[in-house]
């Protein structure tokens, strides 16, 4: 069964890459690499059209 993954809304990227993932952790942890992962998802699905 395919895993689907909800992004986090492109705002609260934009916020968290701002402030830093200190002050700001990106939904799902992973510290700067998880909010890099969820910013390529977010954009991939995007121009995706999903």
């Amino acid at each position: 069964m395919p895993r689907t993954v909800t992004p986090a809304p492109w705002e609260e990227l934009v916020t968290s890459a701002l402030l830093g993932t200190d002050r700001r952790p990106a939904e799902g942890g992973g510290g700067p690499g998880g909010l890099l992962d969820a910013a390529a998802l977010h954009t991939v699905q995007r121009r995706a059209g999903l």
